[in-house]
């Protein structure tokens, strides 16, 4: 896997993070919520309960008395008119039965509220809570792989900068001894920054020292330089990672006829392990083979030439 899918990973990790966390968060609030309403459940039916204990407390109270009443009222003779004692046995027994007509109500809403908690709040409160013991359990699983995926993200940005300092170096070993093969007082190398979390972004530079003045920049340099300089850093890349074959493209185009010379003498000596294949005006003299090519009729021909000494 290359550094780019494993940055595509942690860029899913990562957002995946972002999503289980918003779950939790979601299903945090809804068990604080139900929690919250299950308290005030709780707390009504025990108010509900103690009223009822005290209104059966209460009624008890009244039986008792009532009962003593009756007793009074089945001691007295025969004949008499109701009295006082009589009247309040009556309105005693209409008060227990409101009484009771109403522990009767008050009953059946507490078991309708007992009934609603152990169907709803009390299942929503375990669902809720299975759900986030998953959620915990995925969250956790996905921070382990954003750990692991960032563990070998470093490792191989590491790596990856490893390579190109080797890389750059061994072209920047090379270039001086072409230059030297080529028998100019030339040199060139190439910079970069050796910040390894900022080197990418930074790029590279080139920079270039033209018959043996001060060093300037690639940017500053005329355009037979500029040609030059890019032949020599293709020569040193091939040279340091050797290929079968090498294209270059009219390289020779803003060449002088000495740079011309020099280059393609080095090219003619490396020829010997690479097959090069040029587009030029100037390197058919030293051309192992050579195809010419011309417009016709709005049509490209080509026709191959014959080399001395071939």
């Amino acid at each position: 896997m290359n550094v780019e899918e494993e940055v595509e990973s942690i860029a899913k990790l990562d957002q995946q993070k972002s999503i289980t966390q918003k779950e939790l968060r979601s299903i945090n609030a809804k068990i604080v919520q139900v929690t919250s309403q299950q308290d005030e459940l709780r707390s009504t039916i025990e108010s509900m309960k103690t009223s009822i204990k005290q209104k059966e407390k209460f009624i008890s109270e009244l039986n008792e008395s009532i009962k003593s009443l009756q007793s009074l009222v089945r001691k007295k003779p025969t004949g008499l008119k109701k009295c006082d004692d009589d009247i309040d046995v009556e309105l005693e027994e209409k008060t227990i039965k409101k009484l009771e007509l109403q522990l009767k109500f008050e009953l059946e809403e507490l078991a309708k509220i007992t009934k609603d908690i152990d169907m709803d709040c009390m299942k929503k409160q375990k669902s809720f809570k299975k759900n986030m013991v998953a959620q915990t359990k995925r969250y956790n699983q996905t921070l382990k792989k954003i750990e692991r995926a960032s563990t070998l993200k470093a490792k191989l940005l590491h790596l990856r900068f490893e390579v190109f300092h080797q890389v750059c170096n061994r072209i920047n070993n090379t270039l001086s001894q072409i230059y030297k093969d080529m028998g100019i007082n030339n040199n060139c190398y190439i910079s970069y920054c050796e910040n390894k979390n900022i080197a990418f972004e930074k790029g590279v530079n080139i920079y270039c020292k033209p018959n043996g003045n001060e060093w300037i920049p690639f940017s500053k340099l005329s355009g037979g330089q500029m040609n030059l300089c890019c032949a020599i850093i293709s020569l040193s890349m091939m040279k340091s990672f050797p290929t079968p074959i090498c294209f270059f493209d009219e390289m020779d185009a803003s060449l002088d006829s000495i740079n011309v010379e020099m280059l393609s003498k080095i090219i003619l000596e490396y020829s010997k392990n690479t097959q090069f294949i040029c587009i030029s005006f100037k390197f058919y003299e030293k051309a192992h083979h050579v195809i010419g090519v011309y417009h016709n009729n709005q049509t490209s021909c080509v026709v191959p030439f014959v080399v001395e000494g071939e």
